[in-house]
């Protein structure tokens, strides 16, 4: 399943780069979410919700698609913190005279844990992960937006539920 997810995600790369007919709008933001999950990861096989603070740039390929490299970070919960670095990919639909933007989303990257195991020390592991899922953006004046994302991230043996809030500035 993540190889299909892989070859379609590069397969909307492709076709972006391939329809880019001029230079697109840039933007940096910051966001904060949740990461709700379900897995062995907690020994006891109880769920987790583990807070995250992120960044993430976007730049338009097109007037439609959007590349967004993010960087996430799951603050320390239950002695497990958490990372993610992925490339997602937008395909932008306008409503409302341009004001909101909806979107699915797809995307590729690593997700790392780290476990404390008190006197043991710690582990620590970091795997391929893709993720896909929508999100929507209200433009409050040309250069700033709010946005909420809900993605599933997958991971071989893991995976999440994200939910992300946040801002962005254009430039």
């Amino acid at each position: 399943m993540k190889k299909l997810f892989i070859i379609m995600f590069a397969a909307m790369c492709s076709f972006a780069a391939v329809n880019a007919q001029e230079k697109g709008r840039m933007a940096a933001g910051i966001n904060i979410g949740m990461g709700l999950g379900y897995d062995d990861i907690t020994y006891d096989g109880s769920s987790f919700n583990n807070l995250a603070i992120g960044a993430k740039f976007q730049y338009s390929i097109t007037d439609k698609i959007r590349l967004e490299p993010a960087l996430n970070y799951f603050l320390e919960k239950d002695n497990i913190s958490m990372w993610d670095a992925m490339v997602n990919a937008h395909y932008l639909i306008p409503i409302l005279d341009n004001k909101v933007n909806v979107y699915p989303l797809a995307g590729v990257g690593m997700f790392g844990v780290k476990v404390d195991l008190g006197a043991f020390g710690s582990s620590s592991d970091s795997e391929v992960a893709v993720n896909f899922g929508g999100g929507a953006e209200y433009k409050l004046t040309d250069n700033i937006s709010l946005g909420a994302e809900l993605k599933y991230v997958v991971v071989s043996d893991f995976g999440h539920i994200g939910i992300n809030i946040g801002a962005t500035y254009a430039f």
